[in-house]
Order: structure tokens, then sequence, then C-alpha cells
């Protein structure tokens, strides 16, 4: 996330001599990232660059509480001012109270809300104007422009309805219901998702799209003459869902979405309840309405200083490091071997195991300032029986069989388990997941495999042909994780297409002698029954081959049939063929066609005929009707030329086998 701010709102929280430069350098060295600096007429307004788990420093504030740590640190001295936690609550004695239902607690961690009577609404003056044009966005009026102004210095989102517009004697927060729609201040009009958190009035009119944009219903302009200030957190999840799915990325929803501190809400609604009565005139004319779903539960770390020596590779004493996380809000005490840190309520998202302090120290203290050692590493080459060796064969041949190599990440939507008949509970579910779109650890290969197709729909009149090497994950159990290499080839081309590209791969392996295909009851869900076989060698599993079912394809919005090819590297790997050297024959080879009727799979009627005698050396398919197969047989001999008196005698011996 990229926030922009100017020089005079971060020196409003940060008193020191440094300049600028000596600012900006700092925090590159040790915090956000200041991407650019540019200067204006009588300012210099900072691009600055904040990683998605450090929403505590989405402001000003938090960018100047970040710097004076650094900046003391490093011996310059410097000194947090106009502490927005510091703010006494806001306290009136109005016995009006305001009303809100929120169907499910998790929906807000915390709700504020307080209305102001009598206020005039004007344009702001000229400063608030001109640093809101400067940090790219449009002067509205003196209370639009005030929140959005909090938002810069604070990072905590807030919103101001006309009061008169609403009917008030209950407000309620809930999930919208399909077919809803509503329209917002941006004058575009959206039909509301399943989940999208709003707020509607008792008359069930919808006033704002939670965490995303208010909604014109209740529009403050310059009729207004009572508002309603609301300070919410939401549920950073739903908050992101809705933004991405109505495509609109607004600060607001980009600050929400990454969970702000709870505890700043209150700080953040006095401020601005202060300050329209400042600019706007008028009076409170409620009670504070503190609805606090957050659970107050201290999250304490265990820090051993010879642990954190030799992760960071630097001996600090315990004075050290005490101090730099004292400075950054942490409250450490010294215990036996190390500290026992108890983390601040606004890093509590953020900070959650030793390496995350680890981390911190780090930084602070300075990565230029840690000798860069060599790490001891034993060298020696990569052994033949490496996954490796046997992952360079397999992508030196299917590349020379036109098969075009994907690279997926391991991750999943529901979506896509859902539409492959594969069970949610099987799959490893992160806890701070990116996207829903990227949310479980996958155990196959071809949900993937499947969207590279669809994903290429366009081109599917073409022969598409994929493979992907990669892990799939299991759990063995609650501590260990069991991580698989897979292989995976599809195309839109055909089974035995397919087939034949397998079985190419497997000469190059030298395997195909010990490959057959068994017909299986135990396919993975998203094959189809009948078209479906599985891939034994050397009577070990290693995988499947067969048709996607159509009620799969047809969940992908898929045109065309795909077939896939599943394959257990591991297993595969273990497999050690027994190569032998056998020079070429100086002696002709005898061809010969046989008939057999036979209701057992080719693969068994392949391995029935080799078995026969070791004159047979090659076995060519060549046609099926009904249960009746032709097969030409080769027959050579390394010693004499064989009559056709053996060849009959084998060819009788072979029809034997199957009467």
């Amino acid at each position: 996330m990229d926030i922009l701010i100017t020089e005079k709102i971060l020196r409003k929280f940060l008193q020191t001599d440094a300049n600028l430069a000596t600012i900006t350098t700092s925090l590159c060295e040790s915090g956000p990232t200041v991407d650019r600096v540019h200067k204006l007429i009588d300012d210099n307004l900072l691009e600055i660059e904040v990683i998605t788990n450090r929403v505590d420093c989405a402001s000003a504030f938090g960018i100047a509480r970040e710097a004076n740590t650094i900046l003391n640190q490093k011996g310059i001295k410097s000194q947090l001012i106009n502490n927005p936690y510091k703010t006494k609550p806001l306290i009136n004695h109005q016995t009006q109270r305001i009303s809100l239902k929120i169907d499910n607690k998790n929906f807000a961690k915390r709700f504020l809300s307080v209305s102001v009577d009598n206020v005039n609404i004007t344009e702001s003056d000229q400063e608030t104007q001109e640093l809101l044009k400067q940090v790219g966005q449009r002067p509205i009026n003196n209370l639009v422009d005030l929140t959005n102004v909090a938002t810069l210095l604070y990072g905590m989102p807030s919103h101001v309805f006309d009061k008169d517009k609403l009917s008030l004697q209950q407000l309620t927060l809930r999930e919208a219901k399909l077919g809803e729609s509503m329209k917002l201040l941006d004058n575009t009009k959206i039909e509301l998702q399943n989940g999208d958190l709003i707020i509607e009035d008792d008359n069930k009119n919808i006033v704002d799209l939670c965490g995303v944009m208010g909604g014109q219903f209740a529009q403050v302009d310059s009729h207004t003459k009572n508002i309603l200030l609301i300070v919410p957190v939401y549920d950073p999840q739903k908050i992101r869902n809705t933004s991405l799915f109505h495509q609109k990325r607004t600060i607001a929803a980009q600050i929400f979405e990454k969970s702000p501190d709870p505890n700043l809400a209150p700080s953040v609604l006095t401020l601005i309840a202060n300050k329209i009565t400042e600019i706007a005139g008028g009076h409170l004319s409620s009670s504070v309405l503190d609805i606090n779903n957050t659970s107050t539960t201290q999250k304490t770390i265990d820090l051993n200083l010879n642990w954190l020596s030799k992760f960071i590779g630097q001996k600090l004493s315990a004075s050290e490091t005490k101090q730099i996380l004292n400075n950054l809000d942490f409250i450490a005490t010294e215990s036996e071997g190390g500290l026992s840190v108890i983390v601040p309520e606004f890093r509590h998202e953020d900070i959650n195991n030793k390496e995350d302090l680890a981390e911190e120290v780090a930084r602070i203290y300075g990565y230029h300032n840690i000798k860069p050692v060599f790490p001891v590493l034993k060298s020696g080459g990569v052994s033949n029986g490496s996954i490796f060796n046997l992952e360079r064969k397999v992508r030196n041949i299917l590349s020379t069989l036109s098969y075009n190599e994907v690279i997926n990440v391991s991750l999943i939507s529901q979506k896509q388990i859902i539409d492959c008949d594969l069970k949610i509970d099987d799959h490893l579910q992160l806890k701070n997941a990116l996207s829903e779109d990227l949310k479980y650890m996958r155990i196959s290969l071809v949900p993937n495999a499947i969207q590279n197709h669809r994903n290429n729909i366009g081109f599917s009149q073409l022969c598409l042909s994929f493979f992907e090497m990669g892990n799939i994950y299991f759990v063995e159990n609650k501590n260990q994780i069991n991580e698989t290499p897979h292989l995976v080839l599809s195309n839109n081309s055909g089974l035995l297409k397919l087939k034949d590209d397998l079985n190419k791969l497997f000469s190059f392996l030298n395997l195909s002698s010990h490959v057959s295909l068994e017909e299986t009851t135990s396919q993975p869900a998203y094959f189809d029954q009948v078209n479906t076989a599985k891939i034994v060698i050397n009577d070990i599993d290693v995988g499947f081959i067969g048709e996607i079912k159509h009620q799969t394809i047809t969940n992908f919005n898929l045109d065309k049939p795909v077939f896939i090819c599943e394959l257990n590297l591991e297993q595969l790997n273990c497999i050690k063929p027994k190569i032998t050297y056998q020079p070429i024959s100086i002696y002709p080879a005898v061809l010969e066609d046989i008939n057999i009727q036979s209701d057992l799979s080719l693969g068994e009627i392949y391995s029935t005929i080799k078995k026969t005698s070791d004159l047979i050396y090659k076995i060519d398919y060549l046609n099926s009707f009904k249960n009746k197969h032709t097969f030409r047989l080769h027959f050579i001999s390394q010693a004499r030329n064989i009559t056709q008196e053996e060849t009959a005698t084998i060819k009788q011996k072979i029809l034997k086998s199957f009467s």
C-alpha cells in the first residue's frame, strides 16, 4: 500500500532538528520505504510504501512514530508529539442515545458514533483544500474534508451522515442480500452481493457500503444542519471482498482490510468531534455510542538473547535489545536467559513470534550495522538419485513433445476445490490469506491444470498441452506437513494422444517395459469413472490417467474436454530400472501378427505375451473389435535365424495362455 503525506503534517507529530533528507534516509534504512520526494511551493510531498502487515504506518502519525524511534537509535534527537492515544476521551452529558444493532459481532471489532447538531457546511479553509489536492483528493466541504484529513493524519477512516435524512430509531449493520442495490457517493449504482456489509436505517434505507464508500441517501451537503459521525473498525476480510468485487479500492477499504487498531478509534472520534465544533460550530447532541467487540488478551513473547544473536548475526546486550523494543512501544522486561516482551495492541496483527521480534530489533539496530559473514556450507554435487535429476529429464522430454511448462502458485481457492469435487477439510488453510483466491494449500496439481485451460479458453481451438511439476501438501499429524513432488500433464487433444506422450516419457526414463495401466475405482473425484486408469510400475501405484468428468468441465466453464495424467514424482524417483546393454542382432527380425480373444485389459495382455518367450523383443498393438485384439510380434535372436516353426510354437503357446 502506498500513501502520500506532506512534510508539514509529518512534523505535526515529529519534533526534530533533522532535515528531510536525514529523515527519509533513516526511514529507508530501517522502516517504511520513501519511494519519492516531490518538491512543492512551500512543502514536500512524500510517496511512502507501507507493507501489508504494517497498517499502523499508513498515516502521518504512524510514519512519525517509526521515524522517531529510528532517529533516536541513530543518536539524532527526536520526540513524538501530539500522540492521539493520549487524547482524553470524549465526555458529554447528553441523554439522547444512538441505537445500533449489529447482526453479528464479528462484523465490527469496534463501532463509535456521536451526533453533532447546528453545524454550518462551508468550503474548507485554503490550507485544508491545498493539502487534499497535494495528496490527490478532491475537496468537498468542511466536514467531509475533515474526515479525509483525519485519515491522512491517524490512519483511521471515519464518515459523516446527514442525520436529518436518517430514521434514527435504530440503525442496523448487517450483510446485504442478493438483489439489493444502492447508489454510492461517486454517483454509481451497484448491485449488492451476499456478504457485503451495509448500514440501513429504521425505514430500510441503505445508507452506507461499510468500509468502502458512503451512500448518497444520507450524503452531507450544503443544506445539512445535523450530522452523525461514525468511527468503525470492520471485519477486514469482508471489506476486502466487497472492495474487490465492486472495484472500489478506496483509501478507507485499503486500511480497513488490514485491521487498524480498534483502540485508536475513540481518540479519533474525540479529535474529529472537537474539530467539527471548532470549524463548523454546533454542539454535541448525543452520548457517545461505543460498541467494543475486541478481546483484551495480552500477548507476551519470550525472547532468548543467545538465540537472537545467532538469528540476526550480531551479539546485542540485554539493555540494547530492551531499549530498542521499548522505543517501539513494546514492554520488555529482563527474565532468565533473555527478555519477556509484551506486544502493544496496535501490533497484535503483526507480531506473533520471536522471529517477528528479532526482525524488529535487527531493522532498528540497522541491517547496515550487522557485519556480513559468509555462512559455513559444505559443497557437493547433486546425487544421481536426486529428484532434481528426474525433473530435468522430464522437463527435457516433455518440451520436445511440444508441452508448455506452467508454474502455478501452491495455493488455490475454495471455488476450485468445490469445482473439482474435493473436500475442503482435506486442505490446509492459511490463517492470514492474502485473498480468498489464495487461501488453501493444494493437495493436487489438477485444479490449477484445469484452470490453465480455462485461462486459455480463447485458444481452445488449438491443441493445448501443459505440464507442471510442483509440491502438494498433506498434514500427516498436527505438527508435520508432508510435501510431495508431483507431475501433471494435460491436453485437450484426446486420451490416446496423452497416453502416447506418456509412453514416450516412460520410454525415455527406461520404464516402458515395467508400466501397466489398470482399471480402478479409487480415482480422484475429478476424473471420469469410465475413462480413467491407474498407472502401475513394478506393482507400485504412481498415478492416474484419464478424462476429467463432465461436471468438473462445466464448473470451470470449458467448452472442450480436458485429459489429465497425474504422477507422483517421489515414487517414480524410487523406481530404479535395471539397464543392460544388448547389441544389435546381426540376424534379421521376423514379424508375425496374432489375434487374441480376451476380456483382459490391453496392458495385461501385453504383459502375458512378453513373458511367453525371450525371443519376443517388441510388441505393436494394431487394433481391436469388441474383445478381439490384434498385435504384431517382433521375434529376434542374437545367436541364429529364427525359423517358422519356432514362431508358430510361440504363437500357439500365447493363444493357449488366453484359452
